[in-house]
């Protein structure tokens, strides 16, 4: 049995103009100890859906269909079950870390207090817990940063503590949205390089979401593809940089750095919003593949090889070599 299973996930807002889908039927797996890597542009509907396995979409939100998680079904447990899951055995880490932090609090005192809420321990014990933590994620003179405030840490320091509180519970599942937003390559890399580290070391299971597939390439076992709230594509991490079956993947790896010289090829348009999605595939629009049927039915999510899955009527005739 996977740790987590998403099972045909649908969320929506509420509105002047009536209920609007963003998320549209999305099912996925991962395994305990793997990377799942989710990627898509800004507005696919990435981080929706890990605030939904979180418990804490906004107000006006709304989730339908399973997310199992140990055999529980998070969407139909009450309030006080997810408090206490939320933090110790799921937790996540947000995209930028100085809003996540509390600025009048010190590092040392908000580590202490996630362990505080979860673990039966002793305020001395976690905050020898704490110190432990902030070595282990390569912060240097951890009894000194402490005592700091997170204004006084670098962007790289302040992700790095958000890492360890998240971890400070021993959770199972990590949710890592967007984590090296805002940093530079360098640190950016040693981020991604602590993450992969810590899910080896505690057997952690991670969602690492992000808009670039570049940063799920050395890590991740499997990566998803959102597009308009869908997924578009679901592979073994290989196979979607050596044999993509779904356009938009294929605009996504040109839109990479690839060789010295060679321009890149950017995606025509933009992510329609979810109001005014085009009719058929949601992709038509923008598709350089584009036929007439494709305007007028929706392709279903289809498996095209073990473990490939891609929703696209042309898939078999894309031939994309990198």
């Amino acid at each position: 049995m996977p740790l987590l299973e998403v099972r045909n996930l649908n969320i929506s807002f509420k509105s002047a103009k009536g209920e609007t889908r963003v998320v549209n039927d999305l099912s996925l797996e991962i395994e305990k100890g793997s990377l799942f890597g989710l990627a898509g542009e800004s507005g696919s509907g990435k981080s929706l859906t890990a605030l939904s396995i979180m418990g804490i979409l906004p107000q006006g939100a709304r989730a339908t269909g399973e997310i199992f998680f140990g055999g529980r079904d998070l969407l139909r447990l009450p309030q006080d079950q997810m408090r206490s899951i939320r933090g110790k055995e799921i937790s996540m880490v947000f995209q930028e870390p100085m809003t996540s932090l509390n600025p009048v609090l010190k590092v040392g005192y908000q580590l202490r207090e996630a362990m505080l809420a979860h673990l039966p321990i002793s305020k001395k014990e976690a905050d020898e817990r704490a110190r432990r933590l902030l070595k282990s994620v390569k912060i240097p003179l951890p009894e000194v940063r402490m005592n700091d405030y997170p204004h006084q840490l670098s962007g790289g320091m302040r992700q790095r503590v958000m890492i360890a509180m998240a971890i400070s519970c021993g959770p199972a599942l990590l949710i890592a949205d967007e984590p090296t937003t805002a940093l530079d390559v360098t640190i950016e890399a040693q981020i991604l390089e602590l993450i992969d580290n810590l899910r080896k070391e505690h057997d952690l299971a991670v969602l690492l979401i992000t808009h670039d597939l570049g940063t799920i390439a050395e890590n991740a076992q499997t990566v998803g593809v959102m597009y308009a709230g869908r997924l578009v594509e679901l592979s073994p991490v290989r196979e979607i940089f050596y044999s993509p079956k779904h356009p938009y993947t294929i605009g996504l790896l040109e839109s990479m750095p690839r060789r010295r010289g060679e321009p890149l090829k950017p995606i025509a348009g933009s992510v329609p919003p979810p109001d005014a999605l085009p009719p058929g595939c949601k992709f038509s629009d923008r598709c350089r593949y584009m036929i007439p049927q494709c305007q007028r039915v929706e392709p279903a999510l289809r498996e095209l090889a073990p473990g490939h899955l891609a929703r696209c009527i042309r898939s078999e005739e894309l031939d994309w070599k990198p």
